[in-house]
């Protein structure tokens, strides 16, 4: 078998690229073989948890530095932090070796950075010390020296959220307050310069480890508390939740029907009536709830009517207008007549003629002496009525 036709064999896998088949075999035999490598562990990250494939190189006699190969398509970048033996490590560094695997450097991470913001989320990431900083202060053969106003530079993970971290922002960590004093944010890491600050006892939260730690307080607005619902009808709930006074753009909320027989309502907050009854719907977010009452009502009994206004005779050769008005259970519709004139026995007749109508209103003119029955039926035939008109003599 030619060498071509070895990797043509894997076309029904690969595609008909030749290249692309290669490419995706070697990528097939080193995942095998990543297994049999002495060096080869399994570990979790730290965020999101996921555990992933790597192997350790020591490539450093710095005991804090270590190298690293993966799987090209592993789901690991820089500022990714992972724990192996017992330790948090940091990727610093890495480059992607053809289209096979990827390698990088590895540090360790001392500790993590936790931030508070204004909505109340706390967030959490590793760091590591940098040896090339801002500052030319950092760690030389693993050590961190302590220079000046006792200053670190360190990297966390290139994220919208480190991005947004600003000169003057405060950190606990190693049992001291830091302040941010320059940041780097154009490389694949966040880099930040910090030099020692006093602790605040009325703001500097240590047991959390968060500095200027303001209270999450949180509270949840609604704009009714009780909604009522025919069976089969849904209603969208509103709700706006508040840290402190400031409204949270995109809140996680969990809702919860006491009664699943009476309205259900989906993660989204849309309740749908299911039966009558009454339910109670709970909304909560972290540890803060209310609750919002729902009454389901059976469809309502219509009961229509309708009234025709008018004289009760015309004069022959005369024309008068009568007027009709609908009802449900004694409460005006909106509802669509339409006249038509006949004998009392609701056959056709030449006593009388409606000349015209329009408006649940008609006119009706005498024609002969004798009696015809003026009836009024809405556009869906729901309800009629009948009037009986009396033509009389002029004279």
């Amino acid at each position: 078998m030619s060498y071509k036709d070895k990797y043509l064999r894997h076309d029904t896998f690969y595609g008909d690229n030749i290249r692309e088949s290669r490419i995706q075999e070697t990528k097939r035999k080193l995942s095998q073989l990543m297994y049999d490598v002495p060096n080869y562990f399994r570990v979790e990250k730290f965020s999101p948890k996921k555990l992933i494939d790597i192997i350790i190189t020591d490539d450093s006699d710095n005991q804090e530095l270590k190298g690293f190969i993966t799987k090209i398509d592993e789901d690991l970048f820089s500022g990714d932090s992972f724990y192996w033996n017992s330790q948090l490590w940091m990727v610093t560094h890495f480059d992607e070796m053809g289209e096979i695997y990827k390698s990088g450097k590895l540090r360790l991470s001392p500790s993590t950075l936790k931030w508070i913001d204004e909505y109340g989320t706390i967030f959490e990431y590793p760091f590591a010390f940098l040896t090339d900083n801002l500052s030319n202060f950092g760690i030389a053969e693993g050590k961190v020296i302590s220079l000046l106003n006792d200053r670190r530079n360190i990297a966390i993970k290139s994220t919208e959220e480190s991005q947004a971290l600003s000169v003057g922002q405060r950190f606990i960590f190693d049992e001291a307050v830091w302040k941010v004093i320059s940041i780097n944010r154009l490389n694949p890491l966040v880099e930040l310069v910090l030099e020692s600050d006093t602790i605040d006892p009325n703001k500097d939260n240590m047991e959390l480890r968060i500095a200027d730690y303001v209270k999450p307080n949180y509270e949840i607005i609604l704009n009714q508390t009780s909604i009522s619902l025919a069976i089969g009808e849904s209603y969208q709930i509103n709700v706006i939740v508040t840290n402190n006074g400031i409204p949270l753009p995109s809140p996680t909320l969990s809702y919860n029907s006491s009664n699943m027989d009476i309205c259900i309502i989906d993660e989204k907050g849309l309740v749908t009536a299911l039966a009558d009854g009454t339910s109670t719907i709970s909304i909560t977010y972290q540890d803060v709830s209310v609750s919002i009452g729902v009454i389901v009502e059976p469809p309502p009994t219509h009961n229509y009517s309708v009234i025709i206004t008018g004289d009760d005779s015309i004069y022959k050769s005369r024309s008068k207008s009568y007027y009709c008005a609908f009802y449900d259970n004694g409460q005006p519709v909106s509802l669509s007549g339409v006249f038509k004139i006949t004998d009392i026995n609701n056959n056709p007749t030449s006593v009388a003629v409606i000349e015209s109508q329009s408006n649940n209103t008609c006119v009706v003119r005498g024609d002969m002496i004798g009696t015809a029955l003026l009836t009024v039926t809405d556009t869906v035939g729901l309800v009629s009525s009948s009037k009986k008109i009396q033509i009389k003599s002029a004279l």
